[in-house]
């Protein structure tokens, strides 16, 4: 069951980049466009950097998440 969970979960985040890339494809070469932020983890400390203060919150908040997601995956009884 959680191979069919993650293959659809990658299937769609393939088909979310395709969407993405084509409707950035509409807009003017001119303007700026594209907002974006990464966690890097050194140790137990996570490092967020982005050129926008929103996408380097949301971008903490989702390694947050993940990090919840793996330690119920790692601790929880099977």
């Amino acid at each position: 069951m959680l191979q069919e969970l993650g293959f659809v979960l990658i299937m769609l985040g393939l088909a979310a980049l395709v969407v993405g890339l084509l409707l950035a494809q509409g807009g003017r070469v001119d303007e700026p466009q594209g907002k974006g932020a990464a966690v890097i983890f050194v140790g137990p400390l996570p490092i967020a950097i982005g050129n926008d203060s929103r996408a380097v919150i949301i971008a903490a908040l989702l390694a947050v998440g993940m990090l919840v997601a793996l330690a119920l995956m790692l601790y929880l009884p099977r």
